[in-house]
């Protein structure tokens, strides 16, 4: 079994054929003949399980199961458990792949089957506007750890900057400047299954948001050979209603879960480390990078949840929880400590505000940004 694609299904009916097909249809008609799907139900409650069940029927190919719901984390995990193929990769049911995707995945697993990780591009759709999400502007090989764990601080915050990859001579140093896109998603990722298993990687279920940025910061972490392929192999869908664009009360405490998460990530770095210039350098990077990730996500949360027009609180109560959280110890550190320089610029003006704990600026901005997106 060459291929294992995973698709962790929570609710998802709308988009669910348009995804399930594309797929289907790129494994029969392309060379990957010993490719499986398997599909994990969260415990959807709007039908999905109906038709996960008959695809799995009339399919040999097509593998189902159900849980209880429990996250995208664990599904990804349940269908991780139950993969037989050499390479791994990770799709989301209202997305689906670009029309020869399986082809050139096929492709590069003969090339490249020596890569823990190969990476490709992917579209974005938001509305009617799609782009391409094009994360460096040149194809590399790269085996030296070092310079793979620059792609750990990308993974948490894309704007970040990376050292030089060891790459063929013919690509140079300056052909490989990161554009920013994030390294987060798996979608546009193929992993080989001995690399996850011989150093244990999983998606953290303790994890409900941002398990997949979690995820591949550690991959990176790991990794000894990593391959970027300029091609595309992904629709990525912007869906309102998501985990990633609901009202969510408590996406606070989901945050500060993940932060907790890295810090001990980074901290058992240092304890296992020697106290070399390159482990501090190294270190002092991932929390660069952690600290403008907190930064973009408190601005995600006041978009989600603290200022959300679906959050019946009143202003002052609003603008009160705004102000509490920078006071809490990850918020606090980040915004003390953050490059403001080295931030996109929309970024920018939440931390002169959040330093100088201005609640009412946080608001405006907020209500400001939100028109600018709709305009």
């Amino acid at each position: 079994m060459k291929l294992s694609i995973i698709i962790p299904v929570y609710n998802a009916k709308k988009y669910l054929k348009r995804c399930l097909d594309n797929f289907i249809e790129q494994i029969i008609s392309s060379e990957m003949h010993d490719a499986e799907l398997i599909t994990v139900d969260d415990g959807s409650t709007d039908g999905s399980s109906d038709i996960l069940r008959a695809y799995a029927d009339k399919y040999a190919f097509v593998r189902y199961v159900r849980q209880h719901n429990a996250g995208p984390a664990s599904a990804r995990n349940s269908g991780y458990d139950m993969a037989s193929g050499e390479w791994i990769y990770y799709a989301d049911p209202d997305d689906y792949p670009v029309y020869n995707a399986i082809s050139e995945i096929c492709k590069a697993i003969s090339t490249h089957a020596t890569a823990d990780v190969i990476i490709f591009d992917a579209y974005e759709h938001n509305g009617h506007k799609v782009k391409s999400l094009e994360h460096f502007d040149k194809a590399f090989i790269s085996t030296g750890k070092d310079n793979i764990k620059s792609l750990q601080y990308i993974s948490l915050y894309p704007y970040m900057p990376h050292k030089r990859l060891n790459n063929p001579p013919d690509i140079q140093e300056s052909a490989i400047a990161s554009y920013p896109v994030s390294m987060a998603a798996p979608w546009d990722k193929i992993y080989r299954h001995t690399f996850l298993s011989s150093h244990g990687l999983r998606f953290n279920e303790d994890l409900r948001v941002l398990d997949d940025m979690y995820y591949n910061m550690e991959v990176f972490g790991a990794a000894a050979e990593v391959v970027y392929l300029k091609i595309p192999i992904y629709h990525y869908i912007h869906n309102q209603g998501t985990i990633t664009s609901a009202y969510s009360p408590v996406r606070i405490a989901k945050d500060r879960q993940v932060w907790n998460a890295v810090i001990n990530y980074i901290d058992k770095i240092c304890k296992t480390s020697a106290s070399n210039p390159a482990d501090i350098s190294y270190t002092a990077e991932l929390n660069n990078a952690l600290y403008k990730r907190i930064v973009k996500s408190y601005a995600i949360a006041l978009k989600l949840s603290v200022f959300n027009p679906s959050n019946n609180a009143d202003i002052r109560t609003k603008v009160n929880e705004a102000k509490l959280i920078l006071n809490t110890p990850e918020y606090s550190t980040a915004f003390k400590n953050v490059h403001k320089s080295e931030l996109e610029w929309r970024l920018k003006p939440i931390v002169t505000l959040g330093r100088l704990h201005m609640g009412y600026g946080l608001y405006i901005l907020t209500m400001l940004n939100n028109l600018l997106e709709r305009i």
